[in-house]
C-alpha cells in the first residue's frame, strides 16, 4: 500500500514548518506527546495526520491550516460527494442489512464503475 500524495504533501509541509520554527522532531513530539519516530512517520506521509493534531500542530508552529494544502495542484474545484449519495446510501445499508458482506459489495461496485467505465452514458 502506497502513501497517498495528499499525506506526503502535508507531511512534507509539517517538515518545513517545523525547520522553519526552529524546532527538532524530538521537541514537536514531546510537545503533543507522541515520539520523535511518529513525527518523522507523519512527515514522511506513512501515516496521516489526523483533523485534531493537524489543528495542535497549527498552534504549536504557528500556521494557519491552509498552509498544509498549499502547493497542492489537483485540489477539489468541486463537491467531492455525488448528489445521489443519501440515496447511495440508503441503498448500500440496505444491501448490508440483507446480510450480504461488504467485501462482496465492495466488488459489486468496482464491477459497476468498471462497466460505466467502459460504456460512458450520452450527455
Amino acid at each position: 500500500m502506497s502513501n497517498h500524495p495528499i499525506d506526503v504533501h502535508v507531511g512534507e509541509r509539517l517538515r518545513e514548518a517545523r525547520k522553519e520554527f526552529g524546532m527538532s522532531q524530538t521537541a514537536l513530539g514531546e510537545l503533543v506527546d507522541l515520539s520523535f519516530q511518529q513525527i518523522q512517520k507523519y512527515e514522511k506521509g506513512k501515516n496521516r495526520i489526523g483533523s485534531s493534531r493537524l489543528w495542535e500542530f497549527c498552534g504549536i508552529l504557528n500556521q494557519e491550516i491552509t498552509y498544509f494544502f498549499e502547493g497542492l495542484d489537483d485540489a477539489p474545484t468541486a463537491p467531492i460527494v455525488d448528489p445521489d449519495t443519501r440515496r447511495t446510501r440508503t441503498e448500500l445499508a440496505a444491501l448490508i442489512d440483507a446480510g450480504i458482506p461488504p467485501h462482496v459489495i465492495g466488488r459489486f461496485l468496482a464491477l459497476v464503475r468498471e462497466l460505466k467505465a467502459d460504456h460512458p452514458a450520452a450527455e
